[in-house]
C-alpha cells in the first residue's frame, strides 16, 4: 500500500483588497490513498464539502476497481487559488479519472464569473492531466437560505445550466448529483445544504457508478465470446507484477512491474493459408487512445516490450506476428514463406491491418466505446508497417510514428547483398575490432568538430571527405591500419553499388565515423552467437527463400540487377511501401513523423531521405503540415549508438511528453494541432551486462540534444553546455 495523505486546513481570512472574494473560513481537504500503487486506476474527486461527504462512499464500491482519493475546497471558481491547489496535486500525482464539481461556494462571484472562469480549469486538466478522463457533476440543490450570503437554489440552478453547456462542448460527461437528492427533502440535513447518511449513500452510488462506466469491466474472459469473422479469441485478465513472456527470447528484455490487464490472444484466417496472430493489451485505466506496436526483421513474434510500454502509458497495445510464427534466433529465416504466397501478403500488410480493425471491435466490446485515436509505432520493419499502412489502409490509424523504416525493402536487400559481397571478396576475417576502431577515430579526428562541437559525433557527415586510402599500410594485419583491399571495400559501403537497373541503392556514407556499429550488421567480427553479418543472413534470406522460393539457393552468380528486379516483380508488390501518393492521409488531417539516425549501419538513412523527397515531389512541394522527418546525428538502428537516441518514454529518465516522446508529440499533432518543430532526444548510459542483445538503459541521462525537421540540424550556440538541448538550436 502507498502513501496516505489527508490534510485539513481551516484559515480566517482577513479583509484584503488584493485578495480575490473570499469566505470568512476557507479550508481545505485532500486525501490521496495509494499514491505510490499503479495496479489499479487512480480517481480524485475534487469538489466541496458535499464531495467529502460522499466520497468514502465511493472509494469503498470501487475497493478493488480503483483508488479514490479526493480534494474538497471552500475556493469558488474564479479564484486562482482553486486552480492552483488543484495543479498542485495533479502536478505531483499521477490521477487516470477526475470527477469534478463547483458552486456551491463563491457567492461573490457572478454566475457569468463562474461561467468564464470554468475553462481556465480545464486547461489546467489538459495541461497536468492530459490522459485523465474527465467526469463533471452538477452541484446538488439546497432547501434553504442560512443568511443573504448563501447561494441560493435559482443561483445553483443557473451555474449547473452555464457550467453544462461548457463541458458537453468539450465531450465531457455529466454526473447529475442535482437529479439524485432534488425531489428527496429528507436526504438533507437541517441546514438544507448537506445530507443524512442515507443521502450520502446515494450520492456515492450515483458517483461510483459513473466513474465505474470509465473504468474497465472487472471480467475480461467473456471477450472470448465476441464473434468476429474467421476469428478465434482468447482472454484472461493478467494480475500486476512481472509478466512472464510464453516465448522467452534474448531479443525481449525485462518488462519490468506492469499494471494488471486483459490480455486477449487472437487467430485470424483471413483466408485459405493465412493465419495471423494477434495480441491486444486492455489496460485498467485507459486513455481512450489504441496504439499498435510495430515489428522487427522479418517478424514472426508479437512485441511484447511494445506492449507493455503501450499500456503502461495507458494505451490499448495492440501487435501482431504478422502472419507466421518462428523461433526466436540471431538468423534471420524467411522459410515461411515457401509455398505460402498469402504468409507473404499477411507479413506485407495484411496483418498489421487486420490486427487493426480487430482491436477496435474488441475495444469497443471491452469498454463500451471504440478509442478516441489509434497510432501505430514501429522501427525498421516497424517503420515498414507503419509506411505501408500510410500507404496502403489510411482510415486504419490517426498518425504514425515511423522510425528508421525498411520501406523500399527490395532495394535494401539487394543492398545488403552488395555489401556482403564485398566483404566476402577479402580474406577472412574481413575486419578486426581493431581496424573499425582504427577507422572511427579516423573519421572523427577529421570531422567531428565540423558542427562546431567535439563530441564523438559527425553531426553533419555529408560534409565530412574521409578518405580510407589514407590509412593504407603494408602491415595491415596488425589492424592498426588497412589493407588496400579492406580500403577499397570500405569505400565501396560508403558509396553503395553502381545504378541497379537505373536505381541507386543507397550506401552507408552517413556511418562515416560510428563505423564500430559496422561490426554486427555489414563486416564483422560479430558476437559469438552469429555466424555471418547480418546483411548476410537478412539477403539471403530475403531472395533465396522469399523470391526464388528455395532454401539454400545459391545466389553467387545472380547478377545484383536481376535480383532486384526479380524481387520487385515478386513480394515486392506485396513488401515494397514505396508508393508516394500520400493524399489520403494528407486530405484526412492525419500525420507522419518519421525518424531515423545517421549511423544506422543496417537501413541508411538516405532511405529516409529518399522517400521523404518524393512524397514532396509528389504533392509538389512542403509537405510539413502533415509529415515531417527528424534525422537523429550519430544514433544507429533505431537505438544506439553515440548519438541521442532515446526518443520514447522510460520510466526512470525520459517524459512521455510531446518534448521528449515522438508518440507523445504525435498525439499532440493529431489531437490539439501542435506540429513538432523540434523533439529532445536523451542519450542515456546503457547496462549491456544481461544481453548485449537486449541492453537496458540505466535512467542516468548522459546528455540530450533537439533532434530538427528536415533539412535543418542542430547548431550549437557556442556558449552552452554541450550536454544540454537548450544549448542548440534548429538551422
Amino acid at each position: 500500500m502507498g502513501s496516505l495523505v489527508s490534510v485539513l486546513l481551516l484559515i480566517g481570512v482577513m479583509p484584503c483588497a488584493a485578495l480575490p472574494p473570499r469566505e470568512d473560513i476557507e479550508w481545505l481537504d485532500v486525501w490521496l490513498p495509494h499514491t505510490n500503487d499503479h495496479d489499479l486506476p487512480q480517481v480524485l474527486l475534487i469538489g466541496d464539502s458535499i464531495t467529502r461527504g460522499y466520497g468514502p462512499g465511493v472509494e469503498k464500491a470501487l475497493t478493488g476497481r480503483a483508488y479514490v482519493g479526493r480534494l474538497a475546497t471552500s475556493k469558488s471558481l474564479g479564484d486562482p487559488a482553486l486552480l492552483s491547489e488543484i495543479e498542485l496535486i495533479l502536478q505531483t500525482n499521477r490521477v487516470d479519472v477526475i470527477h469534478f464539481n463547483n458552486g456551491l461556494h463563491g457567492p461573490k462571484y457572478s454566475e457569468q464569473d463562474y461561467a468564464d472562469a470554468l475553462p481556465a480549469l480545464l486547461a489546467v486538466f489538459k495541461r497536468t492531466a492530459p490522459n485523465a478522463r474527465l467526469i463533471w457533476a452538477n452541484s446538488t440543490n439546497v432547501l434553504a437560505v442560512r443568511g443573504s450570503g448563501e447561494m441560493t437554489q435559482p443561483r445553483i440552478a443557473e451555474r449547473n445550466r452555464l457550467a453544462a453547456a461548457v463541458v458537453t462542448k468539450q465531450g465531457i460527461p455529466i454526473d447529475d448529483l442535482f437529479s439524485v437528492v432534488k425531489d428527496h427533502p429528507e436526504y438533507h440535513l437541517a441546514d438544507g445544504v448537506h445530507f443524512t447518511d442515507i443521502g450520502y449513500e446515494k450520492l456515492a452510488a450515483q458517483v461510483a457508478a459513473t466513474v465505474s462506466s470509465l473504468l474497465a469491466p472487472a471480467d475480461c474472459s467473456d471477450l472470448a465470446s465476441l464473434a468476429l469473422p474467421g476469428t478465434t479469441l482468447q482472454a484472461q485478465r493478467e494480475s500486476p507484477g512481472h509478466f512472464q513472456v510464453p516465448d522467452p527470447s534474448p531479443f525481449v528484455p525485462d518488462l519490468g512491474v506492469l499494471p494488471g490487464f486483459c490480455r486477449v490472444t487472437a487467430q485470424i484466417r483471413a483466408v485459405a493459408g493465412s493465419e495471423i496472430g494477434v495480441e491486444i493489451w486492455l489496460p485498467s485505466a485507459w486513455n481512450r487512445r489504441l496504439l499498435e506496436v510495430g515489428n522487427g526483421g522479418f517478424a514472426g513474434a508479437i512485441n511484447y516490450a511494445g506492449l507493455a510500454a503501450a499500456i503502461k502509458q495507458g494505451f490499448v497495445g495492440v501487435s501482431t506476428d504478422d502472419g507466421h510464427r518462428t523461433p526466436a534466433s540471431v538468423t534471420p529465416t524467411a522459410a515461411w514463406s515457401i509455398g505460402h504466397a498469402e504468409k507473404i501478403v499477411d507479413f506485407g500488410h495484411r496483418a498489421v491491418h487486420l490486427a487493426s480493425v480487430t482491436a477496435k471491435s474488441v475495444t469497443n466490446r471491452y469498454f463500451g466505446e471504440p478509442p478516441d485515436h489509434s497510432y501505430f509505432s514501429g522501427c525498421s520493419d516497424g517503420g515498414r508497417e507503419a509506411l505501408m499502412s500510410a500507404q496502403r489502409n489510411p482510415d486504419d490509424f490517426d498518425g504514425w510514428a515511423v522510425g528508421a523504416p525498411a520501406n523500399a525493402w527490395t532495394s535494401l536487400m539487394s543492398g545488403f547483398v552488395y555489401v556482403s559481397r564485398q566483404v566476402k571478396s577479402l580474406p577472412t576475417p574481413a575486419f578486426s575490432a581493431l581496424a573499425l576502431e582504427t577507422l572511427r577515430q579516423s573519421a572523427l579526428s577529421q570531422c567531428d568538430g565540423l558542427d562546431g562541437v567535439k563530441d564523438g559525433i559527425i553531426g553533419e557527415p555529408g560534409a565530412c571527405h574521409f578518405n580510407p586510402r589514407q590509412l593504407v599500410c603494408k602491415n595491415a594485419a596488425s589492424g592498426g591500419c588497412l589493407s588496400l583491399g579492406q580500403a577499397q571495400v570500405v569505400a565501396n559501403i560508403y558509396r553503395g553499388p553502381p545504378a541497379v537497373n537505373g536505381r541507386l541503392i543507397p550506401g552507408y556514407a552517413d556511418t562515416v565515423g560510428a563505423e564500430d556499429l559496422w561490426a554486427l550488421w555489414l563486416t564483422g567480427p560479430v558476437p559469438a552467437a552469429f555466424t555471418e553479418p547480418s546483411v548476410a543472413s537478412f539477403g539471403r534470406a530475403y531472395f533465396a527463400q522469399m523470391v526464388y522460393q528455395q532454401n539454400g539457393r545459391d545466389l553467387s552468380t545472380i547478377p545484383l540487377s536481376k535480383l532486384f528486379a526479380d524481387g520487385r516483380r515478386g513480394p515486392g508488390r506485396e513488401v515494397d511501401a514505396v508508393d508516394p501518393d500520400l493524399n489520403r492521409v494528407r486530405g484526412a488531417g492525419k500525420k507522419i513523423i518519421q525518424y531515423h539516425g545517421s549511423a544506422d549501419a543496417a537501413i541508411p538513412v538516405e532511405y529516409s531521405r529518399r522517400y521523404y523527397r518524393a512524397v514532396q515531389k509528389y504533392l509538389g512541394g512542403d509537405v510539413t503540415d502533415f509529415y515531417r522527418l527528424f534525422i537523429m546525428p550519430g544514433v544507429g538502428h533505431c537505438t544506439g549508438g553515440p548519438g541521442a537516441d532515446a526518443i520514447n518514454a522510460d520510466d526512470a529518465a525520459v517524459p512521455f511528453d510531446a518534448d521528449h516522446d515522438v508518440v507523445a508529440a504525435l498525439i499532440a499533432w493529431v489531437e490539439n494541432g501542435k506540429a513538432p518543430d523540434r523533439i529532445i532526444a536523451t542519450h542515456l548510459q546503457v547496462d549491456s551486462s544481461s544481453s548485449p542483445l537486449a541492453a537496458r538503459a540505466t535512467g542516468k541521462v548522459q546528455f540530450t540534444r533537439p533532434l530538427c525537421v528536415y533539412p535543418k540540424h542542430a547548431a550549437w550556440n557556442g556558449a552552452g553546455s554541450a550536454d544540454e538541448a537548450s544549448s542548440f538550436a534548429c538551422r
